[in-house]
């Protein structure tokens, strides 16, 4: 089926109305903050419960991977609710909301909030996958997303990229420390252009207080071993959570990759276009935080995600009244497509005309 021509003009009309409809009804301003926080504060909690008793069960291989799967699962929990607060979302007061950063994912993961602020609300919300921008899309060298990127290649690393699906569950295992090692190189690019900064210098201080809490004192209580062990353990298994959380919303060939001339296309054919949704359970709406309603968070990034069910409703009556596809998979359906790109990689699009089907 080609996809006709959207009047832009008559689309950003209707997405004005709906705009103000979505302001009236107070989604851009309300914030359950009691709710946002006993939320968030249940999954640090227990995330790390779940890991104590991971260790307490190490002599049991059955139990130790029960309680580290949970372990996931609230992880995901700390990893989402970081992810609303990033936007300035989870509550009212902004310092509140930078400090919830700096805890979910410099404290508990390591993981630099510079880099994240730079990468994901600087260059990946205004250019979801689009192809030379949206750094997400860019495993390269190690992984291709794109059948150009494939195409491309040659001799050895073609061979390679005809079963990178075969390495890529294992990859997964050490996304967390990729996401580490760049979130460090990205404050050495910092410091290079700006000097020591009180930026720079606070996100390297939390970032020690991750490494000193979760490596080096317990290294006074057990063998090293032991405590690489389970760190890599913890690590490995958020690489599969973190997956399972944000790859459904860009990877499946549903959410389109677009050229890098489509940087300054109209906005809102760019989200959408670029974007999928993916249904959850009960546990799936308390662990992901609202980033299942994907396409309505990069409409509307700063609405409180308890609003995105409601505000579902109206966009998906947006879309029909503008003839513009609306993507929503099931949460595994979106996963299973997730991985499905790195064995059948995905086209890349000139424009959303180009789109067959």
């Amino acid at each position: 089926m080609h996809v006709s021509n959207p009047k832009v003009a008559n689309i950003e009309s209707s997405f004005l109305i709906l705009s103000k409809k979505i302001k009236d009804l107070g989604y851009r301003t309300i914030i359950k903050e009691r709710l946002s926080v006993l939320e968030f504060s249940s999954h640090l909690i227990l995330h790390t419960l779940f890991f104590i008793l991971a260790i307490y069960f190490s002599y049991n291989i059955l139990f130790c991977f029960l309680f580290l799967f949970l372990m996931m699962l609230s992880g995901i929990g700390v990893t989402t609710g970081t992810h609303t607060a990033s936007h300035y979302s989870l509550v009212r007061n902004r310092k509140v909301n930078t400090f919830m950063v700096y805890l979910g994912y410099g404290f508990f993961f390591g993981s630099s909030r510079e880099y994240w602020m730079h990468k994901h609300i600087k260059v990946h919300h205004p250019n979801p996958n689009i192809v030379g921008v949206d750094e997400d899309i860019n495993l390269m060298p190690w992984f291709v997303m794109s059948r150009d990127d494939y195409e491309n290649a040659s001799g050895f690393k073609k061979k390679y990229f005809r079963i990178q699906f075969l390495i890529i569950p294992l990859a997964l295992t050490l996304n967390l420390f990729n996401v580490q090692k760049d979130g460090l190189v990205h404050l050495y690019e910092c410091y290079k252009k700006e000097g020591v900064t009180k930026r720079i210098i606070t996100d390297l201080m939390v970032i020690f207080s991750h490494f000193l809490c979760w490596i080096i004192i317990p290294l006074f209580f057990f063998d090293v071993a032991d405590v690489m062990l389970f760190y890599y353990l913890r690590a490995a298994f958020m690489g599969y959570g973190m997956f399972a959380a944000f790859a459904p919303a860009h990877f499946p060939d549903n959410a389109i990759f677009l050229s890098t001339d489509n940087k300054e296309m109209n906005f809102i054919l760019k989200q959408i276009y670029t974007t999928t949704n993916f249904r959850t359970g009960i546990i799936g709406k308390y662990v992901l935080g609202g980033v299942q309603y994907q396409i309505e968070h990069h409409l509307f990034p700063s609405c409180h995600h308890y609003h995105y069910p409601k505000i579902n409703t109206l966009l998906i009556e947006f879309c029909k009244e503008n003839d513009i596809p609306y993507n929503e998979l099931g949460w595994f359906e979106g996963i299973w497509k997730s991985y499905q790109v790195f064995y059948k990689p995905k086209e890349i699009y000139t424009n959303v005309n180009a789109l067959e089907s």
